[in-house]
């Protein structure tokens, strides 16, 4: 069995979001493919537990290397920014940067005779030697979560002058990764070929997230409110909301005004206020417990996702798809969510326009035999393509490299 060393730049358990659950539920299903070995920095400080990642036949956890901005003092900042800035390297990569850790490394690669690296960010490139690595014909594979500089413009509130500093070097930070990756995959087909065309990239590949299997549980009942579930602290969801606000909800609300707009999630006071102001039939659910977010999704006549921007895959849709919940959403959902299905079988709505979200509205609201497929379409195709064993065969092969399968 080939042993694999895999980067990561945060500790993901308890995968309690999208993106940890795609890392931890993928690498737990590798683990039963490869000798996996993790060396995990823990930017965020959570507790460690020795039995979080049973499943791996060993783990290194690298303590936080840099004090957090918010817990220096004025002094603190000011040296830790000059010495980013003279660093030539993005922030996210800046703060994992370490020679003794690099050492480390490089000896465990030699003692444990690894043969596959796998880097789950691109900015944790710091800490494996590339040269090193070509020299001991190990293979390199790199995972892109999103495209690193689009994410970062569009959900920065740096300065602009700054944001601009931080982009072209996160865009040159992912030019070196991909030369020197033996393959690269993307989890977003749009973000595959983003790449591919602005670097001309070939050895990148989308392959679908590997998920967990999971019951169908949305239940067609005449309930009268839609949802909305998303964090609203990440820049794109949040002015998403706002544009299907501006544009769409009024417009329903008129039609049915009976039916509630659930707004699920923390959210700061002030954008509390701006939601509330837009319509009468919103309600701020604030966060709830597991069980009762659960029975908020089963119960609701749809879910609606108009997020316009930021790259990646559009981890509150699958959620909604995992458990058969009929979803709206936009064409720039779909880039990192897409399907090829004959008309009668789409997993889920694609609106073009405001238009078009108003009227697949309509459609689902007044239809519960429209509702009820779009409920079968989206849990088969959830299943088939991020659920399935053909889906962590593909990793596999793609980790391992087709010419050694």
């Amino acid at each position: 069995m080939n042993n694999i060393l895999v980067v990561m730049n945060q500790y993901v358990y308890p995968p309690n979001d999208g993106g940890k659950l795609g890392i931890y539920y993928r690498l737990k299903c590798l683990s039963t493919k490869f000798n996996m070995h993790l060396v995990i920095f823990n930017t965020e400080n959570v507790n460690v537990e020795n039995d979080d990642f049973r499943w791996a036949k060993n783990v290194m956890v690298v303590p936080r290397l840099k004090k957090p901005r918010y817990m220096c003092n004025s002094s603190e900042l000011i040296k830790q920014f000059i010495s980013w800035g003279i660093s030539r390297m993005p922030r996210q990569s800046y703060i994992l940067n370490s020679n003794d850790v690099r050492r480390k490394i490089k000896a465990y690669i030699i003692e444990n005779n690894i043969n596959i690296v796998l880097l789950e960010t691109p900015f944790s490139y710091v800490a494996v030697d590339f040269c090193f690595l070509k020299k001991r014909n190990i293979r390199l594979v790199t995972v892109f979560h999103n495209v690193e500089n689009i994410y970062f413009q569009e959900t920065s509130s740096w300065p602009r002058w700054l944001s601009c500093f931080e982009k072209k070097r996160i865009e040159a930070l992912e030019k070196i990764v991909l030369k020197n990756s033996s393959m690269s995959i993307c989890v977003s087909p749009y973000d595959a070929e983003w790449y591919k065309s602005t670097f001309g990239i070939k050895n990148i590949k989308y392959l679908p997230s590997v998920l967990p299997q999971t019951s169908k549980t949305w239940k067609n009942s005449k309930t009268q409110y839609i949802i909305f579930f998303s964090q609203l602290s990440f820049p794109p969801n949040y002015y998403g909301l706002i544009w299907f606000l501006e544009n769409v909800f009024s417009k329903y609300s008129d039609k049915y005004p009976d039916v509630k707009l659930k707004i699920t999630g923390r959210i700061s006071n002030d954008r509390e206020r701006i939601i509330k102001k837009y319509n009468k039939n919103i309600e701020m659910t604030g966060f709830l417990k597991d069980n009762d977010f659960k029975a908020l999704l089963e119960n609701a006549l749809f879910s609606i996702v108009p997020v316009k921007h930021g790259s990646g895959v559009k981890i509150k849709l699958l959620e909604a798809l995992s458990c058969g919940m009929p979803s709206i959403t936009t064409k720039h959902c779909y880039d990192g969510i897409r399907f090829d299905a004959v008309k009668g079988k789409e997993p889920f709505a694609v609106a073009d326009n405001a238009d078009d979200f108003l009227k697949y509205m309509y459609d689902f609201t007044e239809n519960s035999c429209i509702r009820e497929r779009m409920s079968a379409n989206g849990y088969d195709f959830y299943i088939k393509t991020y659920g399935s064993q053909d889906n962590i065969d593909n990793w596999t092969k793609n980790i391992f490299g087709e010419e050694n399968t």
